[in-house]
């Protein structure tokens, strides 16, 4: 049984991997990790109502425990949203780049196209302009990604695995949830709480809980604590914001979260991190918010509107919600 106050997380992160200029992300999992009933599969512009839709169905389902994943270049703006139910779960997530999802052949994935509500005579702005903004933005990413790719400099040669820690460890944690009656999962979920943003670095752990445990161990035996935790108990892993296919920074389960001390942590150059946070900053100041302000004079929201109210019927035709 969960006992967080509230499932906040980042949907991915922005890094210094040569891949899809930075960005990393879990999109791909949420089907699998939730064993979801539905996954609304929400297409559109900048402004198309997309974040509006997915915060609209999660505060009707107030009741419901939730999933959210906030986005990793906006922290202001929703990525996705699962909604649980004693019958099942359901998923809404924004589909479009960075984090493209392409519908499967399955009786899951249901395409959502808010694109369809866009007047094109209402754009004031012309195709060439568009395309100007959209490259000018796909640079602000290239050049955070270009720094990011320095800061993981600092990360490259950690301090090794010491395996008699990790047993030196695990067991007092293992005999703590099991005395707090917590019982394994049947997922383990990865995914993060902390990522670069135009904001900087942001932490949402304070978000899940007050009761963390912090680790006093390096990073790599930190890493393979987590991944045990996660192996044996499910709950959630949380990848590290800067190497998320090589290290974990956290796991939490039933109302507890364990991440590494601080004092363990190594520390990427603070210049460079504030020259990649410019550059997202960048992005949303010349190309994300103007995108926005192009097209959302453009919707017809009545038809937003609409498609929302049809989600949360269908939703709860299901009597268990």
């Amino acid at each position: 049984m969960d006992e967080f106050k509230k499932k906040v997380m980042y949907l991915g992160s922005n890094t210094g991997s040569s891949m899809n200029f930075g960005y990393e992300g879990t999109e791909q999992d949420l089907r699998e990790n939730y064993d979801l009933k539905k996954l609304y599969l929400l297409k559109g512009k900048n402004g198309n109502g997309k974040n509006t839709l997915m915060n609209t169905v999660a505060n009707h389902f107030g009741n419901n425990d939730k999933d959210i994943y906030l986005c990793s270049g906006d922290s202001i703006s929703t990525d996705a949203v699962i909604i649980h139910s004693d019958k099942g779960n359901w998923g809404l997530v924004d589909a479009t780049a960075p984090h493209d999802i392409a519908p499967q052949k399955n009786n899951i994935d249901q395409v959502v196209d808010l694109a369809q509500f866009i007047d094109p005579t209402k754009v004031k702005v012309s195709d060439v302009e568009l395309a100007e903004l959209a490259q000018k933005r796909l640079a602000f990413y290239e050049q955070s990604n270009k720094y990011l790719a320095q800061a993981q400099l600092a990360l490259a040669n950690l301090k090794d695995v010491d395996p008699r820690q990790i047993q030196a460890l695990f067991q007092p944690i293992y005999d703590m949830l099991r005395e707090y009656g917590i019982e394994p999962t049947d997922k383990n979920i990865e995914a993060f709480t902390r990522s670069v943003t135009s904001e900087g670095v942001k932490d949402l752990s304070g978000e899940w809980t007050d009761t963390i445990h912090y680790i006093d161990a390096n990073e790599q035996t930190a890493s393979q604590l987590f991944r045990q935790l996660g192996n044996h108990f499910g709950g959630y892993s949380f990848k590290h914001y800067l190497k998320p296919n090589e290290m974990l920074e956290g796991f939490a389960i039933g109302g507890h979260m364990f991440k590494v001390s601080p004092d363990m942590e190594t520390q990427p150059n603070q210049d460079i991190l504030d020259k990649a946070v410019e550059s997202l900053q960048g992005a949303d100041r010349d190309t994300h918010n103007i995108l926005e302000n192009v097209y959302k004079h453009a919707v017809d929201f009545k038809g937003v509107t609409e498609v929302t109210n049809n989600i949360i019927e269908d939703m709860e035709s299901d009597s268990e919600y």
